[in-house]
């Protein structure tokens, strides 16, 4: 059982914690809690860590490695709860194929601009493996995917539906740049819908059966210039009273799943 904060594993899992950068230079995360350890894919957990309490009063899933029992207290910094469950999990970020997803007929996308709340995103992941998404693509300075909210948050779905990242920074680790994945969106095919406030049309009266991208900005500034010059058309979800705008993750979940309720007629 280890005791020390001292120790190397205790340390590296604090920087993984608390660190983008360090988890995308190792390719690795932290899922902490038991639906989420249980629901990681094999290939995925890398390191099993327990608490005390929790080894002593559950069977802990079967890993490639031996488990490591911390004490209570020590459990206690590493975890980036209030509460902790006892249990967590070091996992690698998986790669997913990076033009698989345009492969395939007709599919969904949501692409989420600046998305600064990782409790925001993490419900977006989970609206869209909900909703039949077949992908995210994460634009600009978007919220970590793999932080411990945001995994949290997700609540199992990051570990299904594929991420993408979209950056036109020098030295950033994306995988496309906005040009590509407007090139690649035209070239497959697939509808991209800006959710906007001007220039924009009712989005109930817009058809989602085709292949379909939803855009989705900041909740304080909207979707940049740059985001907006990929869609084909801007779309808007009417409101009444003095609201002026709703929450990015509840808009992306209305469109999402309007494009589900379509598709299930074709």
């Amino acid at each position: 059982m280890l005791t020390s904060a001292e120790n190397q594993q205790i340390k590296e899992l604090v920087r993984l914690r608390e660190k983008a950068s360090e988890r995308r230079r190792l390719g690795r995360y932290i899922a902490e809690g038991e639906k989420l350890v249980k629901e990681l894919p094999a290939g995925q957990l890398l390191q099993l860590y327990a608490s005390e309490g929790y080894a002593k009063t559950h069977a802990l899933p079967e890993t490639a490695s031996e488990p490591v029992i911390l004490s209570e207290k020590l459990f206690l910094k590493v975890s980036d709860t209030k509460s902790p469950q006892g249990i967590l999990a070091v996992a690698r970020i998986p790669e997913w194929e990076k033009e698989a997803v345009f492969r395939k007929k007709a599919p969904l996308f949501l692409f989420a601009e600046e998305i600064r709340d990782p409790g925001n995103l993490g419900t977006m992941f989970r609206l869209s493996e909900g909703a039949g998404a077949d992908a995210v693509f994460l634009l600009g300075e978007t919220a970590d995917p793999f932080s411990p909210k945001t995994v949290r948050s997700a609540m199992g779905s990051l570990f299904r539906v594929p991420v993408y990242t979209v950056s036109d920074k020098s030295g950033a680790a994306c995988v496309f740049t906005y040009e590509e994945l407007g090139e690649l969106c035209r070239k497959s095919e697939i509808k991209i819908h800006g959710a906007a406030l001007s220039a924009s049309v009712d989005y109930a009266l817009s058809d989602y059966r085709g292949g379909t991208a939803f855009l989705i900005g900041n909740e304080a500034h909207g979707l940049t210039e740059k985001a907006l010059s990929l869609a084909e058309d801007h779309v808007i979800i009417p409101m009444l009273g003095k609201v002026e705008s709703m929450n990015a993750a509840m808009a992306s979940g209305i469109l999402l799943f309007e494009a589900a309720r379509q598709r299930r007629s074709i």
